[in-house]
């Protein structure tokens, strides 16, 4: 504002207004012109000269315009001479922001102008950190799982993984960092304590770790409080297994940490007592000797210390046995020796099987014979001798088949070696008639030939033709000429067609005449269908 002074009222140039109020945008001189209260204007004009000067540009930095909570920031402004910051901060000295806010800072010049300006702080929270845990104390060997809770990402120490379980070797202080997404983080330390306590040191002892089938042992036990028992004990801790068994016990402590501990009991096995004889049937008089295997040591009928006993066949007689192996275990048996008066007689049946049509060579003749008294089959032979046939050249015939009618005498030669003492032969005859009372076979011509060499109706086939070794067939075709005379058709090597005569004949309607050269039986027509 612009003054003057003298008159009774004033005219101001310049812009000025008549009180002399005015805001000046640059330096500028102002002329007054002072009226007295008659209107008479002074006779001197006074001029005045004001100065502008121009306002500080303030500037403003930031160490950090993002900060977490408790992390210091500082804030400084140039372009003038002193500043005043808002909150009573400091210019470009460190302070802690408590929230996210806006500062304000003026500068003032040299001139004492003054100016303003701002910084904006954003103030990041920490983690609120809280820990779950699925156990504080665990026996050793088992699973903790931590959980960190209020972040967004979890650090643990000893690299332990948040929410996952894991198996602490040792009691032991877990320290906890949880940061946000913006990166600000917290931590516990020591968050949380995990005791872990060792396993009870369970021991098993026996007196006898081997036992015999049915025999007994007791078992003892120390390291725990309680034990279960898998398979279970007996009274008294007493256990008495059939078979070779591992016992595991699993020991609980005042913790209530376990520990388990095996023990086996081996079942040794009882000797495998076996009693052979010079002669299974032995002949009376004879000497006998009796040998056991399967044990260490022998007893026999609870006098003989060995592993042989040696007799005179008197009377079938039973021995027993007892026998002792390496573990001590004892088991015993019995043998019956059968005695015999060593003499024997030769039995035998023949069974027989007619033939089935007249010529046909299709009996049969079976043998069923025995020894009495029966004796091993490795004492004796029989021969076969068949009187009436070469079949059985070998002596050991059964059997005989493929026969025609007639009779068949059977000579049997049966050689007993009872024992290197005593052998002897007997012989029997039997004789038996194959009968053929029936009527001949009938002829059965197969109709159809598909001659593709498949071995199936590749050619005319008749059935029992082989009993009319007299025969003549013969081939014509639909016209009625003869065009094939086959003499002894047998199915084999005279047939019709051969594999040659394919190749000429045509498919069709064939027809045949079978000479049975038989008198008795008429000879047979009919028709065959070839195929190609």
């Amino acid at each position: 504002m612009l003054s003057g002074s003298g008159a009774n009222t004033y005219s101001w140039t310049g812009g000025a207004g008549s009180g002399g109020t005015l805001i000046p945008t640059a330096t500028s001189s102002y002329s007054l012109t002072g009226y007295s209260i008659s209107g008479c204007s002074s006779t001197n004009v006074a001029v005045v000269s004001v100065t502008v000067n121009t306002l500080p540009i303030i500037t403003t930095g930031i160490s950090n315009p993002s900060v977490c909570l408790g992390q210091t920031t500082s804030i400084y402004a140039n372009g003038a001479n002193s500043y005043t910051w808002s909150n009573g901060v400091l210019n470009g000295v460190a302070f802690i922001p408590t929230a996210s806010a806006v500062f304000t800072v003026i500068g003032t010049d040299a001139n004492g102008c003054t100016n303003l300006a701002i910084q904006n702080i954003t103030v990041h929270p920490v983690p609120n950190l809280s820990i779950a845990a699925s156990s504080y104390s665990v026996c050793e060997g088992k699973q903790v799982t931590l959980i960190g809770q209020g972040a967004n990402t979890f650090t643990w120490s000893s690299g332990i993984s948040n929410g996952v379980a894991f198996t602490p070797s040792v009691t032991n202080s877990y320290t906890l960092n949880g940061s946000f997404n913006t990166g600000c983080s917290n931590t516990i330390s020591p968050v949380v304590t995990v005791s872990v306590f060792g396993l009870p040191d369970i021991t098993i002892s026996t007196e006898k770790p081997g036992i015999c089938p049915a025999d007994s042992t007791e078992l003892f036990y120390t390291g725990a409080e309680t034990y279960t028992w898998i398979p279970p004990l007996g009274p008294g801790n007493f256990i008495k297994p059939k078979i070779s068994t591992s016992y595991t016990v699993f020991g609980t402590d005042l913790w209530g940490c376990q520990n388990t501990s095996s023990v086996l009991i081996t079942v040794h096995p009882l000797p495998t007592l076996q009693i052979s004889s010079t002669n299974s049937m032995a002949c009376i008089g004879e000497q006998v000797t009796l040998k056991a295997t399967g044990a260490q040591t022998y007893t026999w009928n609870a006098s003989l210390v060995n592993s042989e006993y040696l007799f005179i066949a008197t009377t079938n007689t039973q021995f027993t046995l007892y026998g002792s192996n390496v573990f001590g275990c004892l088991d015993t048996t019995s043998y019956n020796q059968n005695i015999q008066s060593c003499s024997v007689a030769l039995l035998a049946d023949l069974s027989k099987s007619d033939v089935s049509c007249e010529s046909r060579n299709d009996a049969s003749i079976q043998v069923n014979s025995t020894i009495q008294p029966r004796i091993p089959t490795t004492q004796y032979r029989i021969k076969y001798k068949w009187l009436g046939t070469d079949q059985c050249t070998s002596e050991e015939c059964t059997t005989l088949n493929a026969l025609a009618k007639g009779n068949y005498t059977l000579l049997m030669i049966v050689t007993s070696t009872v024992n290197a003492h005593y052998q002897r032969t007997d012989t029997l005859v039997k004789t038996i008639t194959i009968n053929d009372q029936n009527p001949p076979c009938n002829l059965q011509p197969y109709h159809g030939i598909t001659a593709d060499f498949n071995a199936t109706n590749d050619y005319f086939h008749i059935d029992n033709i082989d009993v009319y070794p007299n025969n003549s067939v013969e081939i014509y075709n639909r016209w009625g000429e003869r065009i094939k005379r086959i003499p002894y058709y047998n199915n084999t090597t005279n047939i019709w067609p051969t594999p040659d005569e394919i190749g000429d004949l045509q498919s069709g309607t064939y027809f045949y005449i079978i000479f049975t050269g038989d008198p008795r039986v008429n000879n047979l027509r009919g028709w065959i269908e070839l195929l190609k």
